[in-house]
């Protein structure tokens, strides 16, 4: 039966330690146990205490492991190190210009009260429990030597006379030796650190340049974020390898840098984005800022070293456009350009591109939504007009029933004949997140190149076009948004109405007139 950590086992008692769940991955076991060697409960009782606080001491350090933050305290060390050396660097500088401010520091009265203000403070933290007696004492015995020191070269000197410049510098120089020793008892105040760690803590506070900073982008936190948007949240794993990808450079800057991980960081690495366009800028923004939520959600150590900090990555802001004018980004092709590009596809080696341009053409669809066309699930008949039943689209309003233009008729039957896997347009792509038409999005890129149409065209070009031509002839805009599958943005369409009918979308869509042959 166990009791207080104890479990009597034949006659004799064992130390037994249940091992959380978070870490048992890492000790390989699911409790600590060792005989006690006695049968005798009071003498078990503390011969447990040796094993406990060593077992502790192994789930504390699997912990570390676990979040990737075993050099947490570099860090620890490396904010107090160059927060006493900007400090110092400031004082100097006031110093050597005259500003009163600086100069009432080293003054009689300015000593006296920094070593009052700083005695106040390491009784506070003593009381607190942060310093222990023995640390105490040596902190104020260095303290009182420094005090005393420097109020003896004022007497020596008349009080009446000033400090030379040299004095005044080696005053606080040595003030500020004190306030690293305050610093590296307050750092290794549990006794947890090695020899090396103390060592290495002392070389650090005399010089942060030492240590590159490392940022909260861990290698393990990466993995568990990008897990977390593919398989809980569903994300594309297309978009969840760009996010993982734009993290992995911003800390790749961080640390080249050896900048600490904040908002002024951030602004400076989008300028240092320069050939980057706006847009792009801000998707670097959405990566981060999705990281930096699922990390405040998801990771104790994170939300405890960041909780009530802004994210970093949001309030940036970017010129779109130096002139104020729209950026145009894709254009549309003409009808007269729909017409060249089916008409030189036709001769094209790549046999599907004529029928991709000619179903765009005729529906709007992106490609992609084309090349999932199953002849048998996504070719059907509603209130007896055939249709296309889009069933994978980007957003809700994505899924939907396109009628058949009649015009497209005769290659739907064509490709239907024609077909050797049941696909519409059959595909050989083997993009590795699974998209079909990546090899015909390649070959239209190169096909329009050769045409002469520069990178504003793309195959979504004519999904533009089908829209433009759609407006321009009179349909109203909550149709043409059923037939491409793009939101109203109002509540009434997007939520309550079930959208137009599909003999509305097909005499919507018969007057596209274009002259493919």
């Amino acid at each position: 039966m166990a009791s207080d950590n104890l479990v009597l086992r034949g006659g004799t008692w064992h130390a037994r330690m249940v091992i959380p769940a978070d870490v048992r991955h890492i000790l390989n076991r699911r409790e600590f146990t060792a005989s006690l060697k006695t049968g005798n409960k009071t003498e078990a009782q503390r011969k447990k205490i040796p094993a406990l606080l060593t077992w502790q001491n192994q789930i504390d350090e699997a912990r570390f492991k676990v979040s990737g933050n075993g050099d947490d305290w570099k860090d620890k060390v490396w904010r107090a190190s160059q927060h006493i050396a900007d400090n110092y660097r400031g004082v100097v500088t006031g110093l050597a210009l005259s500003e009163p401010e600086f100069l009432a520091k080293v003054s009689a009265k300015g000593i006296s009260s920094l070593y009052d203000q700083t005695i106040d403070y390491i009784a506070h933290c003593q009381k607190r429990g942060l310093f222990n007696r023995a640390q105490m004492a040596t902190m104020e015995d260095c303290l009182n030597n420094w005090h005393w020191k420097w109020l003896s070269v004022y007497d020596m000197q008349a009080r009446e006379t000033p400090l030379a410049l040299e004095q005044k510098i080696q005053c606080f120089t040595e003030f500020t030796e004190a306030k690293r020793v305050i610093s590296y008892h307050l750092i290794t105040r549990k006794n947890d650190m090695s020899k090396n760690a103390h060592e290495e803590t002392i070389a650090l506070l005399k010089d942060p340049t030492l240590y590159r900073p490392k940022t909260p982008i861990t290698n393990s936190r990466i993995e568990a974020f990008e897990k977390h948007q593919k398989v809980t949240r569903g994300v594309i794993p297309k978009s969840v390898d760009m996010q993982v990808s734009r993290l992995k450079r911003f800390r790749e800057y961080l640390e080249e840098q050896r900048f600490e991980f904040n908002f002024d960081a951030v602004a400076k690495y989008m300028d240092s984005l320069k050939e980057t366009h706006p847009l792009t800028k801000k998707q670097h923004l959405f990566a981060g800022n999705a990281f930096w939520k699922w990390a405040n959600k998801y990771d104790l150590n994170f939300k405890e070293t960041y909780r009530n900090i802004t994210s970093p990555f949001l309030n940036h802001d970017f010129l779109i456009n130096k002139k104020g004018k729209r950026d145009e980004g894709r254009k549309a092709f003409s009808p007269e350009d729909i017409k060249k590009l089916y008409t030189n596809a036709l001769e094209h080696k790549n046999t599907h591109l004529k029928d991709l341009i000619c179903i765009a053409t005729y529906t709007g669809c992106r490609i992609e939504e084309i090349c999932q066309l199953h002849i048998e699930k996504s070719i059907i008949k509603e209130s007896n007009i055939q249709c296309f039943s889009i069933e994978d689209a980007k957003s809700p309003a994505g899924i939907r029933k396109i009628p058949i233009h009649t015009a497209l008729l005769p290659t739907i039957e064509r490709l239907i004949k024609e077909s050797p896997n049941g696909m519409l347009v059959p595909s050989k792509s083997k993009n590795k997140y699974g998209i079909l038409s990546d090899l015909f999005s390649k070959a239209f890129g190169r096909f329009k190149l050769e045409l002469g149409y520069d990178k504003s065209y793309v195959f979504h070009s004519i999904r533009k076009t089908v829209i433009t031509q759609l407006q321009r002839a009179g349909v109203d805009g909550i149709t043409i948004a059923s037939i491409v599958g793009h939101e109203t943005g109002t509540i009434t369409f997007d939520i309550y109405s079930e959208g137009p009918s599909t003999k509305q979308k097909q005499k919507a869509l018969e007057k596209l007139k274009f002259s493919l042959t």
